[in-house]
């Protein structure tokens, strides 16, 4: 896939100038990852927060994202998806495989949940450690779809192209998601 190649599939999907970092980054030059380390890094930390709930745990599991990231990317081809969105399900991935663990260790720690990416997020309704606990006890792709559309704030679109789901199917994994979360939470409160 050639340079022009890359940013005409990216038009329109990515900020400017993305389709030819990603392609140094391919290159694996040093200032291209730096770049896109410093671009996406706070949404992949957040994401891996919320996953998991454990904020050491979450910095690691970024780091490790980035990791697989720069070890894979020769193998990247864009198909649609923006490269956030393989971030994303390289970020999904990883930290299913902690939360594996951590269940398995029996450990939770929704105390430390980071603040969600829109500040204006359930203002008054219920803190953030409320939200991170009732999380856990949602199903992963329940959760996944939370985090994506409401604390990432992400679209219907490009959720479904995150979790390679139609977009019908995401309105009504989000509907039980948020009416399993409102019991939740309510049953909290009551």
């Amino acid at each position: 896939m050639t340079l022009a190649t890359v940013e005409q599939a990216y038009a329109g999907r990515v900020p400017a100038g993305e389709a030819s970092l990603i392609e140094r980054a391919r290159r694996m030059e040093g200032p291209a990852w730096d770049e896109l380390y410093t671009l996406h890094y706070p949404a992949i930390h957040r994401y891996c927060a919320y996953r998991i709930a454990h904020p050491e745990a979450a910095e690691d599991l970024a780091a490790d994202v980035f990791l697989q990231a720069v070890r894979g990317i020769r193998r990247y081809q864009y198909r649609g998806l923006p490269f956030r969105a393989w971030l994303y399900r390289i970020a999904h991935n990883v930290t299913a495989d902690e939360r594996k663990r951590l269940a398995r260790a029996n450990t939770v720690a929704p105390d430390a949940a980071p603040e969600p990416a829109d500040p204006d997020f359930a203002p008054g309704v219920v803190d953030r450690r409320a939200i991170a606990t009732a999380l856990v006890e949602l199903t992963d792709e329940q959760q996944q779809v939370i985090i994506l559309r409401f604390l990432e704030g992400l679209s219907l679109q490009e959720t479904a192209t995150v979790m390679r789901k139609r977009t019908g199917a995401i309105k009504a994994l989000q509907f039980r998601a948020v009416s399993r979360l409102r019991e939740i939470l309510q049953a909290e409160v009551d």
